[in-house]
């Protein structure tokens, strides 16, 4: 029945356009919340003042509308949808095109109340770059938690573990309101557990991240946009709240709350959860061998022992929301999470080679302790009559301090006892401006400044055991700092039509470097370096329910202060480890042909992907990222470089 409606809507346009092009009048129809167009509206136009119309037919399936009038004068056209509000528009027939822009509509809740109806409105849109789930449409979402959302959007999997994948990979990024949340981004399962899905109106999964996003995040970004982030409101004066409690056999704990509520034009959303883990007599084992060309073992090393842990845990964020007028929002946002994990092995370890034999038993007292803080300020200012037209400007404080303290004691006379006392810490400040403008009909330019300070600073000890002293050795300490200024610049254009669809950006990203050694060995050095991000895609739409795309990205992925840390790891015995200094950032090329197809039931999506990793850039002269050894004697094994 829509093809019909479609084919005849076609032919209706055709045949008047060819008449009477001289009088014409186009627009399209739209949501008035999510700006999507509205699939075969009915519309008719009346002479002004009549009550009998000269033309009625329906928008095509993207709401778009092109039709004439035979003489000149003034009309009215109107816009009837069922379960929406009534929209006219008047406009005047005087030999040229008249573009009403886009028509936004608007639910009508007492039809829909008089009348019993229901809106269905599709879940998923499919994109060649993107896939968005309307969350606020699926009827689950007045009961689930995000993360029951998530196990039901495509291209997102959650194992039984709640573990996330986003189309395939675990390296992804997430943003609210398309800004980033590294908080989010760093414990997402735990977090959006507690998060009604209510809060959130849709979620989209974009596989091909543009020029727009940070180039960092290789497998993609998820997307939460909330009523904030659409401008709009999910519910009038009034408070609302959700608990949740969780208990195991092991002695795991975890509970949590979310309060949302809203007065006049201010909003606001806090959650909060605590949690602990626990773990008792876990066996490990775990075997080395180190074989020849022929396959003849040339050494083996068996270690084998229990672990037990415990890891209380506390995790709250904070949204709120100012409507200062029809045109400017303002938003603040905060988050804290910690953690703390004490753990304790005991392990017996041998070693076998024609050259050595060793056994020795170890036992390992270790406290962890990881942090994170945050908070920003976003202010998003529209323009009058000028829809889709925004300004916003945003600022982000993000600090993510560690500490490692770990005690290694060994029953074997000839072996130190060790102890390693590390704290590293990450304060970043973020400052962005994005302009984002319509040109003509369906197209968009985009473009932005951004400009990341990110300090990494580590202070790392090492202890050996003298008698019932613990002695500091300054030779394997160190001390530095990291400092890494981003400046980054994009622009990128879109352009959408009936059937064709291209994007098209390129970003650049410069990054300032800087590393002193405050204590310990190492030498002081600046490095410079930029990268162009270009990202291109065009989708075709072979129908309202399938379309086929390309799409090309590159990507950069750049270490964290836990790779750079020169600092050497000697706590085990059998191996050492330490960072590089010199690391640069990882990138990776990607080529991606995709074909969409959903239904009310069904969602497919089909991938062909190809990806290039161009490698991670080092000086050669600097020491090797992990190095493992097994020492001929028993003394601490010597530092190792490339």
């Amino acid at each position: 029945m829509r093809v019909l409606k479609t084919v005849i809507s076609a032919l209706l346009c055709l045949s008047s356009a060819g008449l009477f092009a001289q009088n014409t009048v186009k627009g399209q129809v739209v949501d008035s919340e999510s700006g999507e167009g509205e699939p075969f509206t009915t519309y008719s136009i009346f002479i002004k003042g009549s009550s009998d119309p000269v033309r009625m037919t329906i928008t095509d399936e993207n709401g778009r509308f092109s039709d004439s009038v035979k003489d000149k004068g003034t009309y009215v056209i109107r816009f009837v949808s069922l379960g929406r509000k009534d929209v006219e528009r008047e406009f005047v027939a005087d030999g040229t095109e008249v573009d009403l822009g886009l028509i936004p509509l608007e639910d009508d809740a007492e039809q829909l109340a008089s009348a019993g109806v229901t809106a269905l409105k599709p879940l998923v849109k499919m994109d060649v770059d993107k896939m968005t789930y309307k969350v606020e449409d699926d009827v689950d979402s007045k009961s689930m938690t995000m993360l029951d959302m998530l196990r039901k959007v495509p291209m997102v999997t959650v194992d039984a573990q709640d573990n996330i994948t986003v189309n395939g990979s675990s390296s992804f990024k997430i943003y609210v309101d398309g800004k980033p949340n590294p908080m989010l981004s760093s414990s997402p399962s735990q977090i959006l557990k507690v998060m009604p899905a209510s809060a959130f109106k849709r979620i989209e999964v974009i596989t091909n991240p543009g020029a727009r996003y940070d180039a960092e995040g290789v497998g993609g970004v998820l997307n939460f946009i909330t009523d904030a982030g659409s401008g709009t409101k999910a519910v009038q004066d009034g408070y609302n709240a959700t608990l949740n409690f969780q208990t195991s056999t092991k002695g795991d704990l975890s509970g949590g709350a979310f309060v949302s509520g809203q007065k006049d034009k201010f909003s606001f959303s806090a959650n909060a959860s605590l949690m602990r883990q626990e773990m008792d007599g876990i066996g490990m084992e775990f075997t080395r061998k180190e074989l020849d060309a022929t396959g003849k073992v040339l050494s083996e090393m068996v270690s084998e022992g229990t672990v037990g842990q415990r890891a209380p845990g506390i995790r709250s964020g904070f949204n709120a929301s100012y409507e200062i007028d029809s045109l400017r929002l303002l938003t603040a946002t905060a988050g804290l999470m910690t953690f703390r994990n004490n753990e304790l092995q005991s392990m017996s370890t041998t070693l076998n080679s024609p050259a050595y034999s060793l056994k020795y038993g170890n036992d390992v007292d270790a406290t962890y302790r990881y942090d994170y803080y945050n908070a920003g300020l976003d202010y998003q200012r529209s323009f009058a009559g000028k829809p889709g037209r925004a300004l916003t400007a945003s600022y982000l404080f993000s600090s993510h301090p560690t500490a490692n303290d770990t005690y290694s004691s060994f029953d074997l006379a000839t072996i130190t006892d060790r102890h390693s006392d590390k704290e590293e810490r990450m304060n970043e400040h973020t400052a962005q401006l994005d302009y984002t403008t319509p040109l003509r009909e369906g197209e968009t330019f985009s473009s932005g400044l951004k400009f990341i300070s990110r300090d990494n600073y580590s202070d790392s000890r090492y202890y050996l055991k003298d008698g019932a002293d613990w002695v500091f050795s300054r030779e394997g300490s160190v001390e530095y700092r990291h400092l890494d200024n981003i400046a980054a610049a994009y622009g990128e254009y879109a352009r959408s039509g009936e059937k064709w669809g291209w994007k098209a950006g390129l970003r650049y990203e410069h990054t300032f470097q800087k590393v002193d050694f405050i204590s310990g060995t190492g030498e002081d050095f600046k490095l410079g370096y930029g990268n162009f991000i270009p990202s291109a895609s065009i989708q075709y739409n072979i129908g309202m329910t399938s379309n086929i795309g390309l799409s090309y990205n590159l990507r950069i992925s750049r270490p964290g202060i836990s790779y750079l840390n020169p600092y050497v790891d000697r706590s085990n015995y059998t191996s050492i480890s330490y960072g590089n200094t010199g690391l640069k950032a990882e990138k990776s090329h990607t080529l991606n042909l995709v074909y969409n197809f959903f239904s009310p039931v069904v969602v497919l999506n089909l991938t062909g992907r190809s990806t290039s990793p161009a490698g991670t850039t080092m000086p050669a002269t600097r020491s090797a990222a992990t190095v493992s050894s097994i020492p001929t004697a028993c003394s601490i094994p010597p530092t190792a470089t490339s």
